[in-house]
């Protein structure tokens, strides 16, 4: 397929596109944003009442704090589920991570304020998750650098030397220098998007806007926003500038506030504008007979991109879809027919009042002086007087009181109003009601009323803003190349998101149950104490951190890790003995140490037993060493006398020889 067979196409799909700003949706978008405002109806008559009830805006201001709270009072608003027991904290810290993308980096709140409350107010509300490329300049100044660092500083692709002096000192020579860094950067915008810049396919059955065969982003952008945007110069040239379009009644009704058109044109070249339409569409542009999903961005009837894109980046709500079509209902859609009866009854009940105070005078033709001094009299800035060729002079005009009837019927419409609506403030608020209810039944009405705001917010997290969430997680994957480190709960992480999972798997943290906070909390503190009780059997510590995180969301206070310490994240605790085996254990003790006295006594006991036998051996030793001692001196006594006489004998012996 060529570019020329592409713009035919465009133009073909385009006419059969809804919420255009010449349709019927933007007939209903104006409707409800005018009776929103509390704009007059233009059936108002003269010196008659012109009060407009405010019906719409109390619907959509009452039902957006629940709303607001419900997904922005704690710190995520989307957990994404592991795929598997390795993959827990990982899946964690892409949670966090995703999360203070949206509610940080992108005023979460405000964002989420702007998408809800077109989605209160008309058939659908957008918003828009993509990456831009942001580019920064900063300028810097090094003195006295040496050539080494100059050439580390020039070759930096980032780096513009703008100035440059040298000087000679001891050292050698040295450099003063001036640069300009120019950095561009993936950066993750969150938006909401006027509904009549989103050309839906009238064909798409559902709410999710996953699966439209085509889908048109279709905004005002200056020629200095797409020249900075990187769009061919040369091809914008050829473009054609549509600033006479750029102002439809739908934008002229929401922004001007005076019945005059706006002068859209802009005489500077750098800020005339172009309609940039941004396609996502299903096309089969390479011939194959299948068609494969595409952006293409369309400007002035010249096309500048046209790629293979499988992530359409915008999402939708509406507070009541309609099954099988795209377009949804508002608060404001069923609000607006008991707005308009409200405002009939209130306007009567104005006019009676003000007749009954202020009633009119009919004046005969003949009760007026030629002179006008009668007529001057009559016809001051007070009186209200009409004119009459009946008989009489003066007459005051009759009126019959009707204002408890039209006050009736005006409360009567108060109930109907709850009922479309789910918003209570009369319930909550009247302190008539509080002192005839009791607290039970007071709780159970309020909490009946809640429902369907709850309804409301479930659908929510189910369609747009999963969808949200999903499509950022996708972009921070794909775009955010480099690693990064973010603080989040007080500590520094350090995140690559090239490393993540495809995500599939996504629980929605809508908190429903915000709208009772003395409850939720009353809840959890007796879970609390249930955990507490049930430590080391059926609950664990990380049980219990979980029920702290929803207690301290539950009380608006946020980040729990500025309360609580994460169990993972504390030092190994030792065991705490069972009391049971303490006894037992001191018991053990006790026998050992009776065993051990016992042993002691035993020991002394055969130590002294010993040391007995040991003097009787001594004794016994030394009566025997007694003994032997006199029996060798008296065998040395016997020796002797036999040596002495043998000795005698063999003198004589010799003595004869």
């Amino acid at each position: 397929m060529s570019d020329v067979d592409l713009k035919a196409h465009l133009a073909k799909i385009r006419k059969r596109m809804i919420n255009d700003s010449d349709q019927e949706l933007s007939s209903i978008r104006q409707k409800s944003l005018n009776a929103y405002m509390g704009e007059k109806y233009g059936n108002e008559r003269e010196n008659r009442s012109q009060y407009v009830t405010m019906e719409v805006f109390e619907a959509i201001e009452w039902a957006l704090p629940s709303l607001l709270r419900t997904f922005t009072a704690g710190d995520k608003v989307v957990v994404f589920d592991p795929v598997g027991p390795e993959d827990e904290a990982q899946a964690e810290q892409e949670t966090d991570i995703v999360n203070h993308y949206m509610l940080n980096e992108n005023d979460g709140f405000l964002t989420f304020y702007e998408w809800f409350k077109d989605a209160l107010m008309y058939p659908n509300g957008y918003a828009k998750v993509y990456t831009e490329d942001k580019e920064t300049t900063a300028t810097e100044y090094y003195e006295g650098i040496d050539a080494v660092q100059l050439s580390v500083v020039m070759d930096d692709p980032e780096a513009e030397v703008l100035e440059a002096t040298e000087r000679l000192s001891e050292v050698g020579m040295l450099y003063n220098v001036k640069v300009k860094y120019t950095r561009q950067e993936p950066v993750l915008r969150f938006e909401a998007i006027p509904p009549e810049q989103v050309l839906i396919d009238n064909d798409h059955n559902r709410l999710s806007l996953e699966g439209c065969q085509a889908i048109c982003h279709r905004v005002q952008r200056s020629k200095s926003y797409l020249l900075q945007a990187g769009y061919d110069p040369k091809k914008l040239e050829d473009a054609t500038a549509e600033e006479d379009e750029e102002w439809n009644d739908e934008r002229i009704n929401r922004l001007d506030t005076e019945d005059e058109y706006p002068d859209g044109s802009e005489d500077h070249e750098a800020n005339k504008m172009y309609w940039l339409e941004e396609w996502y569409l299903q096309y089969d542009y390479d011939g194959d007979g299948i068609a494969e999903q595409r952006k293409v961005d369309y400007i002035g009837g010249e096309i500048f991109e046209n790629i293979e894109y499988d992530c359409q980046p915008i999402c939708a709500l509406s507070c009541i879809p309609m099954t099988h079509r795209h377009s949804g209902m508002s608060l404001a859609d069923i609000m607006r027919p008991i707005q308009e009866l409200s405002t009939f009854f209130r306007r009567g009940v104005n006019n009676n009042a003000a007749q009954i105070i202020e009633p009119r005078k009919y004046l005969a033709e003949q009760g007026i002086n030629s002179d006008g001094d009668t007529l001057d009299q009559l016809l001051d800035a007070t009186s209200n007087v009409v004119t009459t060729r009946m008989p009489g002079m003066i007459e005051t005009e009759q009126h019959t009181p009707v204002i408890q009837e039209l006050m009736a019927a005006h409360a009567a419409l108060d109930n109907e109003k709850q009922v479309r609506s789910g918003i209570a403030p009369n319930l909550s608020l009247d302190p008539e009601v509080l002192q005839q209810s009791t607290m039970g039944g007071f709780t159970a009405a309020l909490q009946e009323a809640s429902q369907r705001i709850e309804l409301i917010a479930r659908i929510f997290a189910e369609t747009g803003v999963k969808d949200a969430m999903m499509k950022a997680h996708r972009q921070i994957k794909e775009y955010q190349d480099k690693g990064k480190t973010i603080r989040i709960r007080g500590e520094w992480v350090e995140t690559n998101p090239r490393d993540w999972r495809d995500r599939t798997n996504v629980t929605v943290n809508v908190g429903l149950g915000f709208n009772n906070k003395e409850k939720q909390v009353s809840v959890l503190t007796q879970l609390l104490g249930i955990q507490k009780e049930a430590l080391g059997t059926l609950a664990t510590p990380e049980n219990i951190y979980n029920t702290l995180e929803q207690l301290i969301e539950a009380a608006g206070l946020k980040s729990v890790d500025r309360y609580f310490t994460h169990p993972s994240k504390q030092p190994p605790q030792q065991p705490q003995p069972d009391p049971n085996m303490a006894l037992a254990q001191a018991q053990v003790d006790a026998i050992q140490q009776d065993v051990q006295i016992k042993g002691m006594k035993a020991q002394a006991d055969v130590s002294m037993d010993q040391q007995k036998m040991d003097a009787e051996l001594e004794n016994i030793n030394a009566d025997t060493q007694s003994k032997l001692a006199k029996a060798a001196e008296s065998a040395a006594k016997a020796g002797s006398a036999q040596i002495k006489e043998a000795s005698e004998y063999m003198s004589q012996d010799f003595a004869q020889d």
